[in-house]
């Protein structure tokens, strides 16, 4: 009978207490722009932007659907745009999960295609510029038409690496047609009160 309860209580304790480990995500206390900075540097990105504690407020006057801005809050996602216009997104909830703690962001080959199939269903209508000042206005730079906006979180530090890399793996040759890779932080977004 001891047995039986320390074994229940140690289960216990290893569901309530390990729900972020099993989850993937990390708790934010603070913004370590020093690790943002080396993640851009690592994955060598065209322009690294970390959101400004306006976010939130510009993307909720940008759209009006309230699914949409469930969609655009999301910590992991992926917007294309050519000739400044967005043309494909790839948003978390809509990739299929693949293991305990991993999504296939190349389900079925899709990033084979340039850009990918649009996952998003719901109109979005947005270009490169306005996209780029929902972040703040020092981004935007006009002479970049083709674009990977691409917006992680250190909240989920392994899931964003790994979309990171599966994006910048998918362009190999590409990356040579002047395609500008954003890598846009959000963590301000996830920080702990």
């Amino acid at each position: 009978m001891k047995k039986n309860l320390i074994c229940f209580i140690s289960c216990i304790s290893l569901i309530c207490f390990s729900c972020n480990i099993l989850s993937g995500y990390k708790e934010l206390d603070r913004i370590d722009l020093n690790r943002i900075a080396k993640k851009c540097i690592e994955y060598n990105s065209t322009e690294c932007i970390t959101s400004d504690s306006n976010y939130l407020i510009r993307l909720h006057k940008t759209t009006k659907d309230s699914l949409l801005f469930k969609d655009l809050y999301q910590p992991l996602q992926v917007h294309y745009f050519i000739n400044s216009i967005r043309v494909s997104s790839l948003i978390n909830c809509y990739i299929r999960p693949k293991g305990i703690n991993d999504l296939d962001w190349n389900e079925n080959n899709r990033l084979s295609e340039f850009p990918p199939r649009n996952l998003l269903d719901r109109e979005f209508n947005i270009n490169l510029r306005d996209y780029l000042l929902l972040f703040g206005d020092k981004y935007y730079n006009n002479t970049v038409t083709d674009a990977i906006c691409i917006v992680w979180t250190n909240f989920f530090p392994k899931k964003s690496d790994k979309l990171i890399k599966t994006i910048q793996n998918s362009l190999g040759q590409r990356q040579s047609k002047n395609i500008s890779v954003y890598l846009i932080n959000i963590d301000l977004v996830y920080l702990k009160n």
